[in-house]
């Protein structure tokens, strides 16, 4: 190849094709060298020529498959002094890409005139960023006003330590420290998305701001994450006794589920009991029921997973001792009348006569009750005592006073809750309707001998 007319003391070398000064490459023009907190650039014209066509075509594949070279080093030296030297495997020049191409009107016989572009990325080496190159963050709020926050951040390598590494290392303590004031979860996990190269890792998490406790105590339980409670309250009014106001026992539902931390424990059993006494404070606060009893647990773990759900079943008395007031009444009454057998032979015949008629009417209540002092017996059987004053007055006298039951017994439920202890009371009379006509001793007033006969089915000869 004959001498350039031109004598540069620059050389570059990337894809381990070398040009300038002391090469069959001869560098001309102006050379463009830009480098940037994230990027380098440089750019230079070459002049490829040769007095034979077989080696100028060798020369000028040589440098464009060079040029091609993907993730290559770079090298720019000055006379016998090397000005850089960035490399892929040092991490000072990140996945670099060069360019090739004609300029236009700079070619003839065994001559042509190159651009040669190469554009890298620069590792994010200042003091205290970690590798961490760039970063956005957003705050929004929901119509709760509750606050959301989304992180994120690209990472490079740095020094040998990949960009994944960097990235994994720091970015959760980084996106953490954007969080405002107040307590936040993890919305999602952090997401790391490395290049094939693992020159350069993108990272996003997202936070949701707490405005309750995760646990008993605690606002933000380090081992529970994207935790959902719901608590469903159902209240029924059974028919009972007017005026009593009986409220039967409310029922509260806590459904439960949050992801836990593998890190932080695997043994979910032993979560859900230390959390369930938490649920049931939940329970109480937002359906105003105090003291309530677990009458059904159904944990759901999901090893797999490592997640946690559940539901609790609980119940409890509504702000009334007195659950449940019942005042029945039956009345069976007998005419009184008495058949005699007639032996005329037809065995339907009979006389009948009048006998005494027989009214009895029963009345029974029963109630239930959280057994507690001063539960209110009083009142509860006041529906039983105004029954017994009304048919006293229609002339009904008590025959029969059956010994109250008194029955105590426990709801039956979860040993780790509150227990009730509930109370059910029965009363129950036997009333008679009499026409007194004997107010004192002796003989009674008024008897008679005489009576009324009926003959039935009347057949007799005569």
């Amino acid at each position: 190849m004959p001498s350039s007319s031109i004598t540069r003391a620059q050389a570059f070398t990337y894809g381990g094709v070398k040009v300038g000064t002391g090469t069959d490459y001869a560098l001309t023009g102006v050379h463009v060298f830009e480098d940037t907190y994230d990027e380098l650039r440089v750019a230079y014209t070459v002049l490829v020529q040769d007095n034979t066509t077989s080696s100028f075509v060798t020369e000028c594949n040589a440098l464009k498959d060079a040029m091609r070279t993907p993730n290559s080093d770079l090298k720019i030296e000055y006379g016998a002094s090397t000005l850089i030297d960035y490399t892929q495997a040092a991490d000072t020049l990140l996945n670099a890409r060069g360019s090739i191409q004609v300029v236009p009107g700079a070619t003839s016989n065994n001559s042509i005139l190159y651009l040669c572009t190469v554009i890298g990325g620069r590792p994010a080496d200042e003091t205290g960023l970690n590798g961490r190159q760039s970063a956005d963050y957003r705050i929004t709020t929901d119509e709760a006003g509750i606050d959301s926050l989304e992180v994120s951040a690209r990472y490079t390598a740095t020094g040998g330590t990949t960009a994944l590494s960097n990235a994994q290392t720091n970015f959760a303590t980084y996106a953490a420290s954007l969080q405002p004031s107040g307590d936040w979860d993890n919305a999602a996990q952090a997401t790391y998305t490395p290049d094939y190269t693992n020159k350069y890792c993108d990272a996003s998490i997202a936070y949701r701001e707490l405005i309750h406790n995760q646990s008993s105590g605690t606002a933000n339980d380090a081992a529970l994450t994207g935790e959902t409670i719901t608590v469903l309250t159902q209240r029924s009014s059974g028919a009972n006794d007017r005026g009593q106001n009986a409220k039967p026992l409310v029922t509260v539902i806590v459904s439960f589920s949050t992801a836990v931390l593998h890190t932080s424990t695997t043994d979910l059993q032993s979560k859900w009991e230390a959390i369930r006494g938490y649920l049931i404070t939940v329970a109480e606060n937002q359906s105003g029921v105090t003291g309530l009893t677990v009458i059904d647990e159904n944990p759901s773990p999901d090893p797999t997973n490592n997640r946690l759900s559940g539901t609790l079943t609980l119940a409890g008395a509504d702000g009334s001792n007195l659950l449940s007031s019942q005042t029945v009444m039956g009345t069976v009454k007998n005419l009184g009348k008495v058949f005699v057998p007639v032996a005329n032979g037809d065995p339907l015949a009979a006389d009948v006569h009048q006998g005494p008629a027989v009214h009895v009417i029963v009345i029974q209540s029963t109630i239930l009750e959280i057994d507690a002092a001063g539960a209110g017996s009083a009142k509860a059987f006041s529906a039983f005592e105004a029954a017994k004053r009304k048919f006293l007055g229609q002339g009904y006298e008590s025959t029969i006073e059956e010994a109250p039951i008194d029955q105590r017994f426990e709801h039956t439920g979860q040993n780790f809750s509150t227990r009730l202890n509930l109370r059910r009371r029965q009363r129950k009379v036997t009333m008679r309707k009499v026409n007194k006509v004997n107010l004192g001793g002796g003989a009674p007033v008024g008897a008679s001998s005489t009576r009324t006969r009926t003959r039935a089915n009347e057949g007799l000869p005569g």
